[in-house]
């Protein structure tokens, strides 16, 4: 095993490229001529810290410190003062003006943070000024991810997956740049990422996701039901009648008791599986609220054949809860979430979600053989008609997707060259949020940790080129089985493509796959794993195989058995 390889916990890797990955959503300057610092000037940098840093500034100063040492070979000082080397400015107290204009500091929203060179001009070098690399943000959780952006693309350091941290070589010296970030999405979690992995807080970090992950926004289908007028004599304390003032009331009963026992467990549990926080606001998501039943009123039935629309009646209560919500609680900020299926999908003509209620659409009866914008595939076409028709009422957006197959997320899902696409498409849709969704059972899912750091990456940043990106992954994970690896992916993807079959997450038996791929692919499979006797990279090679199995002996049972 290399030097250059981190261990963490059990995992060692070994990496043969370095991936130059662009800072997303911002301005990233790269000028030409000599390095701003050279590999042998790396001994010369100190970290300024302020002495009264808050926890969150000085585990940044300290993951400085880690990360300078793991990615340049060197050890790095840190204090509270100007040293007078190549100073390392985290935070913004004590920050040189001259460096960041108070202007600039002010214009950093909670989430965005900068991170540049400065060179001192010609006049004030001679008097002694030096140069400085500055990490500051809007709080400091964004310096925070400052830090790691600013290895990860610029340094060489490069987290695959939780417990997997990587810096291939030492970098020959820092060009001038100049990088600033904000979210492209308010909401980013991917469900697949489970919480008792080894690293996934550091995984987190790295890749610019939420500290505290998202809890499931609810059930995918729980106002599908929401049909028929339950009559009075059977309706029951546990009916929401959607459309009606009564639907608000008793919604707005349920939360008020849920946030006035705070984190404590309220009537029917904890809101802690009914909520997110989304920067101050709290928002409650009422496809969560399971214990409670969803009914349209007799109202609701004439809003929805007014509107056209199966969501109408609920975005009427959503609206009239947060309305209330807005007037019991003054001084906070609440927001009210639904989670619509396809078949409550499609938006009202005229009725506006109110500028508090979140719209969150499911894209699971997509066929993620083609990106959302194929004109010529009928399902697409009808998702971003619904998703146009949000936007045009003007609503706050987000996206509940899908990563791999729910049906059975062992077998193979070759939608990974779709997913640039389509997260492009969703900012051209200002779409505040995307939650990837996972099957409960998502332990061993299909190339889990490549589906992973892809949806990090680009949810980080959609410009991101693709390939490079897979390359990358694929060369520090499965080492010198990658070649093998990446001729299984593509073979996947020509069979999808020939077949030119729908790919859906409730497919069952992989109807696009034939029979020959399948054979084919598990030979590409057996020569990457007899590549390596590292038992890891077998190991890795072997869970991807597993799905081809599992395909393998589902057609041979459904060929063995007799006929009814």
């Amino acid at each position: 095993m290399p030097a250059s390889a981190m261990k963490t916990g059990t995992a060692s890797i070994t990496v043969v490229c370095l991936l130059v990955l662009t800072c997303g959503n911002g301005v990233a300057q790269h000028y030409g001529g000599s390095l701003w610092r050279t590999a042998t000037e790396m001994a010369q940098f100190h970290i300024v810290v302020p002495p009264d840093a808050s926890e969150t500034l000085s585990q940044a100063a300290t993951t400085f410190q880690k990360l300078w040492t793991l990615s340049t070979r060197r050890p790095i000082t840190l204090s509270g003062i100007n040293e007078g080397v190549t100073n390392v400015w985290l935070g913004s107290k004590g920050l040189p003006e001259d460096l960041v204009s108070a202007d600039e500091m002010a214009a950093l929203g909670p989430e965005a943070f900068l991170v540049r060179t400065y060179t001192p001009s010609t006049r004030d070098a001679a008097r002694g000024a030096r140069k400085h690399l500055i990490i500051a943000g809007g709080s400091d959780p964004a310096v925070l991810s400052g830090v790691y952006t600013f290895f990860s693309r610029k340094m060489g350091v490069f987290w695959l997956a939780p417990g997997l941290v990587f810096s291939p070589r030492p970098p020959s010296g820092l060009e001038e740049f100049s990088l600033y970030h904000r979210p492209e999405f308010s909401v980013r979690e991917i469900e697949l990422l489970r919480d008792d992995a080894p690293g996934v807080e550091e995984f987190r970090h790295a890749h610019i996701l939420p500290r505290q992950r998202f809890v499931p926004p609810g059930l995918p289908e729980y106002f599908d039901g929401c049909e028929d007028c339950v009559p009075e004599e059977f309706a029951s304390d546990d009916n929401i009648h959607y459309g009606s003032d009564a639907g608000v009331e008793r919604l707005f009963q349920e939360i008020s008791l849920l946030h006035s026992h705070g984190e404590d467990s309220g009537q029917h549990g904890s809101r802690d599986t009914v909520t997110w926080k989304v920067g101050e606001s709290t928002v409650w998501i009422l496809a969560g609220l399971s214990h409670l039943t969803p009914c349209l009123s007799a109202e609701g039935r004439l809003l929805n054949e007014r509107e056209g629309s199966p969501a109408a009646a609920i975005i009427h209560t959503a609206n009239g809860l947060a309305e209330k919500l807005q007037d019991a609680f003054p001084g906070e900020q609440h927001r009210v979430h639904v989670l619509l299926s396809p078949a409550t999908r499609r938006p009202p003509n005229e009725l506006r979600p109110h500028p508090e209620v979140i719209v969150q659409v499911s894209t699971a009866d997509c066929n993620f053989a083609v990106p959302m914008t194929d004109r010529n595939c009928v399902q697409n076409v009808a998702f971003a008609e619904n998703l146009d028709g949000w936007s045009r009422l003007g609503a706050r957006i987000y996206i509940y997707d899908h990563l791999l197959n729910h049906a059975d997320s062992r077998l193979p899902f070759p939608n990974l060259d779709v997913l640039r696409a389509n997260i492009l498409y969703y900012t051209q849709r200002a779409v505040d949020g995307v939650y990837f969704a996972a099957p409960a059972e998502n332990e061993h899912g299909n190339l889990a940790p490549l589906r992973v750091w892809l949806a990090a990456n680009l949810l980080f940043d959609p410009d991101l080129i693709y390939e490079e990106v897979l390359l990358a992954f694929l060369q520090g994970y499965y080492g010198i089985a990658a070649r093998d690896v990446e001729a299984f992916l593509n073979l996947l993807q020509q069979e999808l493509r020939a077949s030119g079959k729908e790919l859906k997450i409730s497919d069952t038996e992989c109807p696009w796959l034939s029979d020959d791929g399948l054979r084919n692919a598990l030979a590409m499979l057996e020569t990457a794993r007899s590549r390596d006797t590292d038992e890891m990279i077998c190991a890795r090679v072997d869970a991807v195989a597993s799905g081809l199995l599992q395909l393998q002996h589902l057609r041979n049972t459904s060929v063995q058995a007799p006929p009814e």
